[in-house]
């Protein structure tokens, strides 16, 4: 603050002799003009300096869903430091179960008190739901002079509803590919020198029916809650749309009797089902005990996965040979298909509606999501992809996970960021699909009759 105040001192006196050296007003004005700017600026330097500097302590706690020794407060803890040392702000973050935290954030808001930052159980999709039941807020406007944020973040269009409306920060891309058993799809003869790649629905059912030919389920099913197929109404289904808003649209919109796309998607679906690709006997197998098991004892041959199962097997020293590949491209009809996008998705951090500090939450966000430290907390810790455009670790050991995520980069780069783009499956639609599912598959539900029930849940006519 000295400094800049001794130099709008010599500034002055610069100025004074500068237009006493003209000699007459008219000749000074230019001179006069130019030194009230500066000093202006100067003026407006001191003043956001003084105010970094002298700002008053504030803490901002952070809720997010955890299960355990969570790498996510150890990310907190660290990046806790920087924030005080630069804005005075506490950061304290607190895990709470799956079970009982949407209830936990409903009653909060109701309370209009709690937690400053949220993150969504269900991603970006999540998040906009959290602010259209007003547990969120828009935040357009904190983020108007913030572009250069803005540009350095992949995933913004995953937080936004289809009037614009932004409900959060995109932190980090999490993994959501596919595992193949390598000497199962060298047994049954396909290739995968060159994966991971984008291949078609086409190419997909042929490698399936060519590891059906050899004797083990193409894909690990376990669909007691509904899981899998959300997952392959979720992360595929992308492909379909010109843009994230037109799915928000899909999910919570549009009814889908005598819907074409639904229709599709849902057969596509069905050819899982009936054509034997799926495990059938995970039907009723418990997501917690077949999602992975079924890949590791070799009944099934593709899973879908993370990099914590990646971590699993080399600390285990496992023989079982893992690759990665993206989710097959279900068609070339949408847009954001046309255009290469990859079906990814992002964690995302919301500001709570009734918080106090909803600037000093985002510049906490900022921190996270918009700078190099941030980026290497994430990766570092929690082992994520982060949201920060054109970042990309140093030289790691190879492995299955560290292949994937390169390829992650470089169709973000390509694509100059656009390439992340979220399912926006509303949680009534996710809650009524999952229950009527399984007895769609079985022939025992129509598709007529499924749509109707979806209709019925979202309460549209």
């Amino acid at each position: 603050m000295k400094k800049i105040l001794i130099t709008l001192v010599v500034m002055m006196l610069i100025a004074s002799f500068a237009i006493a050296g003209f000699g007459c007003k008219e000749d000074a004005a230019p001179v006069e003009e130019a030194v009230e700017e500066a000093v202006e600026e100067a003026v407006e330097e001191a003043v956001e300096e003084e105010e970094e500097v002298t700002r008053e302590p504030v803490e901002i706690v952070i809720w997010q869903y955890v299960g355990g020794d969570d790498p996510m407060y150890e990310l907190w803890e660290k990046l806790s430091v920087v924030t005080q040392e630069k804005y005075n702000i506490t950061c304290t973050f607190e895990g709470h179960p799956v079970e009982g935290y949407e209830s936990l954030l409903t009653t909060s808001a109701l309370a209009k008190e709690g937690a400053d930052i949220v993150m969504g159980t269900g991603g970006a999709n999540e998040i906009v739901h959290y602010g259209k039941n007003g547990i969120v807020m828009p935040i357009n406007d904190l983020l108007s002079n913030e572009q250069e944020f803005v540009d350095s973040v992949v995933g913004w269009d995953t937080a936004k509803d289809p009037d614009g409306n932004i409900y959060g920060v995109p932190y980090d891309v999490s993994f959501n590919g596919l595992l193949y058993n390598v000497d199962l799809f060298e047994q049954a003869g396909i290739d995968t020198s060159d994966y991971p790649k984008l291949i078609t629905w086409e190419e997909f059912v042929s490698n399936c029916e060519k590891l059906k030919a050899i004797g083990v389920a193409p894909l690990t099913m376990a669909n007691k809650e509904g899981y899998s197929t959300t997952l392959w109404m979720g992360f595929p289904f992308t492909d379909y749309f010109d843009s994230v808003g037109d799915m928000h649209n899909f999910f919570s919109n549009d009814s889908m009797q005598n819907n074409p796309l639904f229709k599709e998607i849902m057969e596509k679906q069905k050819t899982l089902y009936d054509e034997g690709y799926w495990n059938t006997d995970g039907l009723t197998m418990s997501w917690t005990e077949g999602w992975k098991q079924q890949l590791k004892s070799g009944v099934s041959a593709q899973d879908y996965g993370n990099p914590q199962f990646i971590i699993d097997l080399e600390e285990s020293e496992s023989d079982l040979n893992v690759g990665i590949n993206f989710w097959p491209k279900l068609t070339d009809t949408g847009k954001l298909s046309e255009n290469g996008v990859i079906s990814l998705y992002n964690h995302v951090y919301g500001i709570t509606s009734w918080s106090d500090h909803p600037e000093e939450a985002l510049l906490v966000l900022k921190e996270l999501a918009g700078t190099e430290f941030g980026a290497e907390l994430l990766h570092g810790i929690v082992g994520s992809i982060p949201s920060l455009l054109g970042w990309t670790p140093e030289e790691e050991a190879e492995n299955a996970w560290t292949i994937y995520k390169k390829a992650v980069f470089e169709e973000i780069e390509r694509s100059g960021g656009t390439a992340a783009a979220n399912n926006y499956m509303s949680p009534i639609y996710s809650e009524t699909i999952r229950k009527f599912a399984n007895v769609y598959y079985t022939g025992d539900m129509t598709l007529e009759e499924l749509a109707k029930e979806l209709d019925i849940a979202r309460e549209i006519e």
